[in-house]
């Protein structure tokens, strides 16, 4: 396999040591550094080369799941997949506390096999992405990611939903939302919330600039994500702010929609969430039925949501987010066949359940995004 590399800047091999969230961070410096990520076929897998003076970790984007991923190693030697996910604060990993059927196909985490491993006793935690993940031991953990070496929280799997077993492309998920003090999920055996940090906050005091951009460029075979600094070779113009919601998550206005030169107020829900663990762009009825009744022979099916012919013309789709509209790619509107010459769009329903859209990697695969908490907003650019 061909790597790719971003274009991307280290400073020093950063190497910060965190304890857990009580604790006081030490022998921290100022840096920044980037995940180079390359996107590659289904399930397909090899070894990545790197620039030895960036400390980037490989990674992958999977198709078949639309997840992009990079290695992280635990306790100096035990290396995993783990899923970029903006829509989530928790750091969990596939273990030997599974079964043998849930981990076929995976890397997993053995505290036994750890020396820096410390359980943290009495804890539970549980995601509700993909189906679901849950366990009852936690612990602190040296982590190194992209060269940052980090002593932070781990979750261990106790069980998983036979999605997440299935999806071979990760074997854990390293959340990035936007606040853990309400997004990640520990609590205390006796049910007190005792949310933990995630990876973004514990290293945020050793960057130059405490923010990070995503590049999940879904057109080109590499991408990355930059933290600590803005990197204006990825994207054209200037950035646009979207200034974020009073929430925990990643959230932002997006009030109206363009179909063509046709823009169309959202009436059922004007928030939404900028989720890359997410594949799809999920909108209420309004707004699909504007998208879907463009396209000719778009139709709503229990199975797979809304599909038209794959030989349709697509129609130019933006989503306004704050001022600026997003431009969501025809590649990420028709997303996959599903048979009979039929295809699945990348833009699908979100359950009336909630109150918020959300953004996954079909609007980020045309945008550089920057993820900026200290000055609550999200900016926005076009991709190169």
């Amino acid at each position: 396999m061909v790597f790719l590399a971003a274009a991307v800047a280290f400073c020093g091999g950063l190497a910060v040591a965190y304890g857990m969230n009580t604790r006081e961070a030490e022998g921290i410096t100022p840096g920044r550094f980037s995940l180079p990520l390359e996107r590659t076929s289904v399930f397909s897998s090899g070894v990545l080369s790197s620039r030895a003076t960036t400390g980037s970790a490989p990674m992958t984007f999977y198709k078949s799941f639309g997840e992009w991923t990079c290695n992280g190693t635990f306790g100096g030697s035990q290396t995993l997949q783990l899923e970029i996910d903006t829509g989530s604060a928790d750091l969990w990993v596939m273990s030997t506390l599974q079964s043998s059927i849930q981990l076929s196909g995976h890397a997993y985490y053995d505290s036994s096999k750890s020396s820096t491993f410390e359980a943290m006793r009495g804890y539970t935690w549980k995601v509700g992405h993909s189906g679901g993940a849950s366990g009852s031991v936690i612990g602190t953990e040296t982590v190194n990611i992209g060269g940052a070496s980090v002593s932070t929280v781990i979750e261990l799997a106790n069980n998983v939903s036979t999605s997440l077993a299935n999806d071979i492309g990760q074997d854990g998920f390293v959340g990035l939302g936007r606040k853990s003090n309400g997004l990640n999920t520990v609590h205390t055996s006796g049910g007190t919330y005792s949310p933990q940090k995630t990876f973004f906050e514990n290293i945020q005091g050793s960057l130059e600039n405490p923010i990070f951009a995503l590049y999940l460029n879904h057109g080109a075979s590499s991408g990355s994500i930059d933290f600590g600094y803005i990197d204006d070779t990825k994207y054209s113009g200037s950035l646009v702010d979207a200034t974020l919601v009073d929430s925990v998550y990643w959230e932002v206005n997006s009030t109206h929609s363009k179909v063509g030169s046709t823009v169309y107020a959202n009436t059922i829900g004007t928030t939404a969430i900028i989720d890359s663990g997410t594949t799809l762009i999920k909108v209420f009825n309004d707004t699909a039925a504007h998208l879907y009744g463009a396209i000719d022979g778009a139709q709503y099916t229990s199975n797979y949501g809304w599909i038209f012919p794959c030989t349709s013309s697509i129609p130019s789709f933006q989503m306004l987010v704050g001022d600026y509209y997003a431009i969501v790619g025809a590649g990420q509107i028709k997303w996959r066949t599903v048979g009979n010459g039929n295809c699945r769009g990348g833009v699908q329903l979100q359950s009336l359940s909630e109150d918020y859209m959300i953004f996954g990697s079909m609007i980020l695969a045309t945008q550089y995004m920057v993820f900026d908490p200290t000055n609550t907003r999200v900016q926005f650019g076009l991709l190169k």
